[in-house]
């Protein structure tokens, strides 16, 4: 019985948790001709800001991702990208701010997906950090009136194999596919919303 409960003791105490930031300040690289003559409110839940992802990238070794600051600051990019002009909305509109603030449309966040897989290969002489990450993003377009017209839908893709050093536990270069990740949401939110039909076509309504 003694040794089973040292044993069980050793496999607590070898485990490792990482709990790993991502930096906040990532670039949308999408670019558009121009951006939409609109004056539109965003509005993201204050749960995305403190969202994180996690996966065990084997028995011994769990990554926590820190994403919702670098989350929310790709949307808001994309957004600034798209629209001529784009202001955060704190608290969860209603059909008076919309009014007093003059704002064509009002824009909801909502994460539905936030998937990490990650693994460690191990090679003869050195290992390799290997991530496919998955985010999307659903983005609820409302009028002044506070009814709902449209939904895009965005998705974040990331993969990277990173080399893994003798002193490494992997943490950094787990960073890159999710990086990757958040980087593709904010460009596939520019295209999505960009492209959208109804979007542009209240555009050409508002600015006749």
């Amino acid at each position: 019985m003694k040794k089973i409960i040292w044993f069980v003791s050793l496999v607590v105490l070898a485990s490792c948790s990482y709990d790993v930031r991502i930096r906040p300040n990532l670039d949308v690289t999408a670019s558009i001709a121009n951006p939409i003559n609109m004056k539109v409110g965003l509005y993201m839940p204050p749960e995305i800001k403190g969202l994180t992802m996690g996966d065990r990238a084997r028995w011994d070794l769990k990554y926590t991702f820190r994403i919702g600051e670098a989350v929310s600051s790709i949307v808001h990019k994309g957004f600034q990208r798209v629209f001529k002009t784009v202001q955060l909305v704190e608290e969860y509109p209603t059909e008076v701010m919309m009014s007093t603030s003059k704002m064509d449309l009002i824009a909801i966040i909502n994460i539905p997906e936030a998937n990490a897989n990650l693994n460690i290969q191990e090679g003869f002489f050195s290992e390799d950090a290997a991530g496919n990450v998955q985010i999307t993003a659903n983005v609820s377009f409302f009028d002044s009136k506070l009814i709902q017209f449209t939904t895009v839908q965005a998705t974040g893709t990331g993969m990277g194999k990173q080399g893994v050093d003798l002193f490494s536990t992997g943490q950094s270069e787990f960073s890159v596919p999710v990086e990757n990740a958040i980087r593709n949401l904010g460009n596939n939110i520019v295209q999505q919303v960009y492209g959208n039909y109804d979007i542009r076509k209240m555009a050409d309504k508002i600015n006749q």
